[in-house]
């Protein structure tokens, strides 16, 4: 794992079968694999705005795996996976889409941690937002679109073109590119941006690639 994170953990009560579902703290340590909170831990913040970010932050790790302590060796497993173990003839649930990050991208360039530019429409401003966390807890530096005309943030046509060409910078200083195209979808923006990576040697990834992959393996 890249670095501390939230994790939804699952053990059984001590006293009878009953599953305990929480949430811990996961961490790396020095022996390549993870640590975690021996007690649950619950959201905090020193004000409003700071509870409901860590609410946030929960929400979205809760999407990536589950700490199964329920053995006695802990293991990190899909949550689609332990979902089916526990209720087998249970209907499939409605799950975030699961995928994993492509082992290129993890893995560090000249001794640091390679740069990944997220491209894609403003318009998947939640999608970019948990593929940027995916890629940061993976351990990779990420530059993403902070502005997002198609969710709601008004900006002059001007502005506009000032950070299509911003965009363009960011894809010079990445090592590659990662394109956020839900269902496959990429527009006319998306589609300049990816030739141009393409033109200046840049590797492209898709998420929609990325997904398929994951469920193939599945």
């Amino acid at each position: 794992m890249g670095t501390w994170r939230y994790v939804v953990s699952l053990d059984k009560e001590a006293d009878h079968d009953d599953l305990k579902w929480e949430i811990r703290e996961l961490y790396p340590t020095v022996d390549g694999r993870f640590g975690y909170t021996a007690k649950a831990v619950r959201p905090f913040g020193n004000t409003y705005d700071e509870l409901i970010r860590d609410l946030e932050h929960m929400h979205q790790d809760s999407t990536l795996e589950v700490l199964d302590l329920r053995a006695t060796d802990p293991r990190l497993v899909a949550i689609d996976q332990i979902l089916m173990e526990i209720s087998p003839d249970a209907e499939s649930p409605s799950l975030p889409a699961q995928w994993d990050v492509p082992r290129a991208l993890r893995e560090p360039i000249d001794g640091r941690p390679r740069i990944v530019c997220i491209c894609g429409s403003t318009r998947f401003r939640d999608e970019m937002a948990d593929a940027n966390r995916r890629l940061t807890l993976a351990g990779t530096v990420v530059l993403a679109p902070a502005v997002f005309q198609h969710s709601g943030d008004t900006i002059t046509e001007a502005q506009k073109a000032r950070l299509d060409e911003l965009h363009l910078k960011k894809i010079d200083l990445a090592d590659a590119v990662f394109v956020v195209d839900p269902r496959g979808y990429i527009g006319e923006s998306t589609s300049r941006e990816i030739a141009y990576a393409v033109s200046t040697g840049k590797r492209v990834f898709r998420l929609s690639v990325v997904r398929d992959r994951y469920t193939e393996r599945r």
